[in-house]
């Protein structure tokens, strides 16, 4: 047996920490938890399931199905693997693995086979563990299976995370109540929605009925306006710090408060921390230099705050506001609305004077042209007041929205712009509001479903429209599944339209959970037809083709664009030793891992479109120390849509008939040489010859 060994990732320490920090480990069980790991092992119909959490020396089983002990130790823990990726992990048959073949887990009990694993990202990258399906019997997961283990490892995720949260919640709520600063939460209405004991306390009233008492009731009425004038920059989302108040404290007069206050986005509530500074504003230097930070407040004010007179004349301007316009406040002194306002909407600007007149209020948006030549659009509310002389004026605040404005703009084009997409890419949107069961759809669904523009569907009548059987029994599913516990969808089903069209549609869904009820499902609808009808038609060629690749009477391999088996006939299995192997859907190079980087760039190439072939190469095959040749073609293949799918390799061995070739040309050079030591022979006989006959004629003539 092979030394048992762990798997570190190379931020451990940092891992180790955030985990430990979530506070999570041998906690007691929890149904969130259990409810999760059953459903891994329902999708993926594994007797096995697991949510694991991973420290320095062993796996702890925060939820387990289908197991009885509650960690093992981790040298020997598959999901030590897991974490070492952002993806699945998964292990077909643990007995032809060479890292767990020889483990106890599955030389033993709970005699693993099969093993398939997520890791639990937190927020901060951190893999803490993971969540697993394991079986005795090797298999594989498909890739709707897949995809729901990654779904249910981000739900684990979550609530480990929200699990903390709450914890951090709880300790908030107990620093609420102990905290000696004034604490409160209040709705733009004036209503204060929960205080903490301190604030209580200074304002001398019963909880129940300070929670049915504005806080406008309390406020000292000189401090009225500049109060609501604050609460105006909260309302428009800014934080304002150091806001100071008097309030009334029950049997103790008016008590001097500062206050910071922040908005809550899209609720309208108000979060206040406030400090009693009664005693340090005792003496009247104190209150001098509260005036004058009042008033360096007011002309620093991010807005534009101002007077002026029924005509439009400026009285009085801050100088943050007028620098907000390019002017000095004594230039806009010297102007009247009128002169800022363009002339396009001075109907607008007198409709508005004769409106604060009689109304006393005003309120809207307004443009002002910047001293550079410039736009801006301001939100104002406006009211009016009357001198200790009787003279009427306006005090004007109006807040610079001009980003805000043209983004609002941008949106509107943009939804537009995206309504208009939808249209062209058939995507549609619906919702169903749960608790008045009123279904929506939008344009382009109404469009899928075959209805007229001014269809108004209802829950039952939308869920009919999914064809009969598997399609209407899934999408009821997911609905129940989605009330329940908020699980999301994403199906590809077919549905029969009002004109008896069936189309296949991918539905999307999502649930709105508010304190564990579903409030709103809501998603989308797109049009796949087309295109599943081609991926089936692309299905059922590929199929075909593979069958015809399988019984070929030659070595032929087909791959998909990243090198995968598609097919392979027998004769390539047999030629190649590949014959137990189950190549398909195993990567080309992890049987052929001696390529050479021009082999692989020779693949690109096919890939891109070209054919090769080479009718006589070496090759070295499996279990031969000798190599061989063969002649070999590498070619695309294609897709119905005319898109390169992969490519098909064909080979022979030649090596026969490249041996008879060489005999051949050995025999031949042989035989050359025969040819030459022939002539030589005969040339010097030849010679020989003519030389003795002219001895023997000579000696005959003399």
């Amino acid at each position: 047996m092979p030394d048992k060994q762990t798997v570190i990732p190379a931020n451990e320490p940092d891992r180790l920490k955030a985990l430990k920090n979530y506070e999570i480990l041998n906690s007691l069980s929890e149904q969130e938890f259990d409810r999760i790991t059953e459903l891994a092992s329902l999708i993926c119909a594994t007797p096995i399931s697991l949510v694991t959490l991973l420290d320095e020396s062993r796996q702890w089983f925060k939820s387990k199905v289908g197991l009885d002990i509650n960690e093992t130790p981790r040298d020997i823990a598959f999901c030590q693997y897991t974490i070492m990726q952002d993806a699945l992990f998964e292990v077909r048959d643990a007995l032809q693995d060479e890292r767990f073949k020889d483990n106890e887990l599955v030389t033993g009990s709970p005699d693993i086979r099969f093993y398939a694993g997520f890791p639990l990202k937190d927020p901060a990258g951190y893999n803490l563990g993971t969540i697993c399906v394991i079986d005795r019997k090797p298999r594989i997961l498909d890739e709707w299976q897949k995809r729901a283990l990654e779904l249910l490892s981000r739900e684990v995720t979550g609530l480990i995370v929200e699990r903390r949260q709450k914890e951090e919640l709880r300790n908030f709520e107990s620093l609420f109540k102990l905290s000696p600063d004034l604490i409160c939460i209040a709705g733009t209405d004036g209503y204060f929605k929960k205080v903490n004991p301190a604030l209580q306390h200074l304002l001398g009233l019963p909880l129940q009925e300070l929670l049915n008492t504005s806080f406008y009731e309390l406020i000292h009425p000189d401090d009225m306006e500049t109060t609501r004038q604050e609460l105006l920059h909260v309302e428009s989302g800014e934080k304002v710090l150091n806001f100071t108040m008097r309030i009334s404290s029950a049997g103790r007069g008016y008590r001097h408060v500062q206050w910071s206050a922040s908005p809550e986005n899209g609720t309208g509530n108000l979060f206040a921390v406030g400090r009693d500074l009664t005693v340090e504003l005792a003496t009247e230097g104190q209150l001098a230099d509260s005036e004058a930070k009042l008033r360096a407040f007011f002309e620093n004010s991010q807005g534009l705050m101002c007077t002026h007179d029924l005509e439009g004349k400026f009285i009085s301007v801050n100088t943050a506001g007028a620098l907000m316009l390019g002017y000095g406040s004594g230039e806009l002194l010297a102007k009247t609305l009128f002169d800022l306002i363009p002339e396009r909407e001075h109907p607008g600007l007198r409709n508005y004077l004769e409106q604060i007149r009689k109304t006393g209020a005003g309120k809207g948006l307004v443009t002002m042209r910047h001293k550079d030549g410039g736009l801006k659009t301001w939100i104002f509310n406006n009211v009016m007041e009357k001198t200790a002389a009787g003279e009427l004026y306006i005090i004007a605040n109006a807040l610079d929205i001009t980003d805000r404005y043209e983004l609002e703009v941008n949106l509107q084009r943009a939804n537009r712009m995206l309504e208009e997409t939808n249209q062209v890419a058939r995507i549609g949107g619906w919702q169903i509001d749960v608790e008045q069961q009123k279904l929506y759809w939008t344009p382009v669904t109404k469009e899928i479903h075959g209805v007229r523009p001014n269809y108004e569907p209802d829950v039952k009548a939308g869920i009919n429209f999914y064809k009969e059987g598997e399609s209407r029994n899934s999408i009821s599913l997911a609905v129940e599944k989605a009330l329940k516990d908020g699980s999301p969808w994403n199906l590809e089903v077919q549905i029969i339209n009002a004109t008896g069209r069936e189309l296949w549609v991918r539905a999307i869904g999502k649930a709105e959970m508010k304190e564990g009820v579903c409030k709103r499902l809501y998603g989308t609808l797109h049009d796949i037809d087309e295109k599943k009808k081609a991926q089936i038609e692309i299905n059922r060629s590929r199929a075909i083709l593979s069958a015809f690749v399988q019984h070929a009477p030659a070595a032929v391999a087909m791959l998909d664009r990243s090198m995968h088996y598609v097919a392979a006939s027998n004769c390539w299995l047999e030629d190649y030793s590949l014959k137990d192997k189950g190549v398909i859907g195993a990567s080309y190079y992890d049987h052929f891992n001696s390529m050479t980087p021009e082999s692989r760039h020779r693949h690109q190439r096919i890939l891109r479109g070209a054919v090769e072939r080479n009718p006589e190469d070496t090759f070295l095959f499996p279990d031969e120390s000798n190599g061989r040749y063969t002649t070999w073609e590498m070619r695309p293949w294609y897709e119905l849509d005319g898109k390169v799918g992969g490519m098909m390799i064909f080979t022979q061995d030649v090596t026969h008939m490249v041996e008879k070739r060489e005999l051949l040309k050995a025999a031949k050079i042989q035989a050359d040489a025969a040819n030459v030591a022939k002539s030589e022979f005969l040339a010097n006989m030849s010679h020989n010859i003519t030389k003795t006959l002219a001895i023997v004629g000579n000696c005959v003539f003399n």
